[in-house]
């Protein structure tokens, strides 16, 4: 078998509260080594095994393939509940920065060819499924010939009474999951140069998401690194369901 570590670094300031200022959170992924296995391949089986894990992926591009929107986790060590999350329709419909169409005309200017049928119950429906898989499949994608970069929309639910204790960033415009890789079981500093679904992993390879906010510095590998609690957690490897 073959290893492989997935860490993340969420940059919310949530965990300074309890001096666990710019942690991060460590994963281990194994899987036969006669198999080819990507970072998508990696995050996929990571959010099907933890039931804390929650990732925002999205077929965005069809040769680059998907992208990591946003990525949560419940550090509450009384819950396996996944964070929970919400898409404001009204506020992507009217984001500017935003060039795709949820209703007609699509903008075939950038390649779309389609609208939605129900934006809002679209949404609903990838959050509702991501309780049992941990994985909310963005409805917006590349099936509609140009996908909707609408990730700074999908956030914490306001009616969401245990905040403090739930990490979630996600974004495009205001921020985003800045991707680094190493070898060798090293802390990862690289900055990758291909996205989740092109990233072949070896035996020891590490990959971390860390979260940059655009209205402060980008995130960097410091901090102090934990492994994921085991309470809610199953064996990670290859044979959980994971879509490839």
């Amino acid at each position: 078998m073959d290893t492989a570590y997935l860490l993340i670094k969420w940059t919310d300031e949530k965990r300074a509260a309890v001096e666990e200022t710019d942690s991060l959170l460590l994963w281990g992924y194994l899987w036969n080594s006669k198999d080819t296995k990507t970072s998508l391949n990696m995050i996929r089986t990571v959010a099907n095994s933890d039931e804390r894990f929650l990732v925002l992926l999205q077929n965005a591009d069809k040769q680059m393939g998907y992208t990591v929107d946003g990525i949560g986790y419940n550090y509450d060590g009384n819950s396996c509940d996944k964070v929970p999350v919400a898409f404001d329709y009204s506020g992507a419909s009217i984001d500017t920065r935003i060039a795709f169409n949820y209703v007609a005309p699509p903008n075939t200017t950038m390649g779309q060819d389609s609208v939605p049928y129900a934006p809002q119950a679209q949404a609903d429906a990838a959050i509702s499924a991501a309780n049992s898989t941990g994985i909310i499949e963005h409805p917006f994608d590349v099936i509609y010939g140009y996908s909707a970069y609408d990730y700074d929309h999908w956030a914490l639910d306001s009616l969401d009474t245990d905040s403090a204790l739930h990490s979630w960033q996600a974004g495009w415009y205001d921020g985003y999951w800045t991707f680094y890789t190493g070898e060798n079981r090293t802390i990862p500093t690289t900055y990758s140069g291909v996205g989740v679904s092109s990233r072949v992993l070896q035996n020891q390879s590490t990959d971390d998401f860390a979260y940059t906010d655009f209205s402060s510095s980008q995130a960097d590998m410091s901090g102090d690194y934990f492994p994921a609690p085991c309470d809610c957690l199953s064996r990670i490897t290859s044979k959980s369901k994971s879509k490839k």
